[in-house]
């Protein structure tokens, strides 16, 4: 429920800020979520604008790891953490950043141990997307879990993985489509 009430109060602050145009390089989040222990899953479905002047909509896959708890768990509330991010691109406008959500959800639909890839931008550390690099997506089952989506990347010099389930990609929808009702014309969905 707590979830609930953080979702909508980012919801209704985003409806109070209407950015018309995004400054190149910044993230205008649309819809933010998190799951597992302490959050160790967040997801953001955001308007990044390239160099060029492009905008488009990518989702944020971020697997966070506590490093104090790990050496003691009661130091685990600390706020010394490492984020492993990979952000998949969605389109240039909502109606296709909401067709790859539905995609992305019928991936659950496969069999377990398949596996897909996916291009994929790795963040660079100071929320700014970097390269372009691909991701492995592989559908797992995990006990009285169900089916998940399992994206395993490079971050820096070392392998990462991120989960994404059935529960997160139905709050993203939800929150594609609420942006939508909030902001029915937005500039960059129009422009592009």
């Amino acid at each position: 429920m707590k979830r609930f009430f953080n979702c909508m109060a980012l919801l209704l602050i985003s409806m109070m800020i209407v950015a018309q145009d995004i400054p190149v390089g910044m993230r205008m989040e649309v819809i933010e979520i998190s799951q597992g222990d302490d959050e160790e899953f967040q997801y953001s479905i955001f308007q990044y604008k390239e160099e060029n002047g492009n905008t488009g909509y990518y989702l944020s896959l971020i697997h966070s790891i506590e490093l104090m708890g790990i050496i003691r768990g009661d130091l685990a509330r600390s706020s010394l953490s490492h984020y492993d991010e990979v952000c998949l691109p969605m389109g240039a406008t909502r109606e296709e950043a909401q067709e790859k959500i539905e995609s992305i959800s019928e991936l659950l639909n496969k069999a377990p141990g398949s596996t897909f890839e996916f291009p994929c931008r790795i963040n660079n550390g100071a929320d700014r997307l970097g390269q372009e690099s691909t991701t492995t997506c592989t559908v797992a089952k995990r006990f009285l879990r169900g089916k998940l989506l399992v994206f395993s990347f490079e971050s820096g010099s070392r392998n990462a993985q991120a989960e994404l389930s059935k529960s997160a990609l139905k709050q993203l929808r939800f929150g594609l489509k609420l942006d939508k009702k909030i902001h029915p014309g937005k500039k960059a969905d129009i422009d592009d």
